[in-house]
């Protein structure tokens, strides 16, 4: 048994900062292997109004959530090209009947990803449809009077107390706050970063802790993870 293995042998409770109804694949596999599934989001959303003056030539989506407020109210034009920041994303996009100009091949590498993309965008102007908390990674190396941002919905910090995990899964940097303010990472526990950006903040805020990163954040690739 490898050492990676080894380290996830142990792993009989996993919490995922995740509603239930997002994990379904984590949800059967822990089924399957007798895990304990906790998929708990430490934040919740609230659309805002919102309205688009400004011309644009690409929209840039962060997730899904962005993709349901945005479109909910604006409906974009066949001229305008769609970008977006994964997998799952994209898929929610396609669903709707869009068609998804670019997406990262591997999620998790934001500076990597922001800087194919600015080379992809090229002059064309950028609106990123955003929440309060958006880090706007993707808009690092453009230019700013090549982007635009538009609030279109509010991300509120949530706390509760949790048992404690063997494994602990966080989503996004926002959801680590929510977790912090009433709970603590057992010492012995494992922690696995959706990507870079929540890589980061758990690094600053829990420094001398091993990490996992997933190279592409989704819940198939944290299974995949598990399988090993």
């Amino acid at each position: 048994m490898n050492q990676l293995a080894e380290h996830f042998s142990h792993v009989k409770r996993v919490f995922i900062s995740k509603d239930f109804s997002e994990v379904g694949v984590l949800v059967n596999f822990c089924q399957a292997n007798d895990i304990q599934l906790l998929a708990y989001p430490f934040i919740s959303f609230e659309g805002v109004d919102f309205e688009v003056n400004s011309k644009f030539d690409v929209v840039f989506f962060a997730s899904k959530r962005a993709v349901h407020y945005f479109l909910s109210k604006y409906q974009l034009s066949h001229e305008i090209q769609i970008a977006a920041a994964g997998e799952a994303t994209k898929d929610a996009l396609i669903e709707l009947g869009y068609e998804v100009a670019y997406y990262p091949k591997n999620s998790g590498e934001v500076t990597v990803n922001a800087q194919e993309f600015a080379s992809w965008v090229g002059d064309k102007k950028v609106l990123f449809p955003i929440s309060n908390l958006s880090n706007l990674s993707y808009s690092a190396f453009l230019p700013s009077s090549n982007f635009e941002t538009i609030l279109i919905y509010k991300t509120q910090i949530l706390t509760d107390k949790i048992e404690n995990q063997d494994l602990y899964a966080f989503t996004s940097p926002s959801n680590i706050d929510g977790f912090l303010a009433s709970n603590a990472v057992p010492k012995d526990a494992i922690i696995v970063a959706w990507g870079e950006s929540t890589y980061k903040k758990i690094r600053s805020v829990i420094p001398n802790h091993a990490i996992h990163i997933l190279r592409e954040s989704s819940v198939e690739s944290l299974v995949n993870l598990l399988k090993k």
